[in-house]
């Protein structure tokens, strides 16, 4: 799966990726793991990069799951 590419800025709603707080994120990829989930019919795939706040800037380090739909 290369919906996504390291350096890409993902924006996901909250019931894109699991564990959410309710919140929308902002994710500057680093990382897609090679290793796909499927729980109740959705696929899912571990993410890591940084948290970008509303100015761009980085404010902390993330790995979530994410809904391949919400990235292809």
């Amino acid at each position: 799966m290369e919906a996504v590419a390291p350096g890409d800025v993902i924006h996901l709603g909250p019931r894109d990726w699991q564990h959410s707080d309710g919140a929308q994120l902002r994710l500057q990829v680093e990382r897609v793991r090679s290793d796909l989930s499927r729980y109740e019919d959705v696929e899912w795939v571990w993410i890591e990069g940084y948290d970008i706040d509303d100015a761009g800037l980085p404010v902390g380090w993330r790995a979530v799951k994410v809904r391949i739909a919400a990235i292809t």
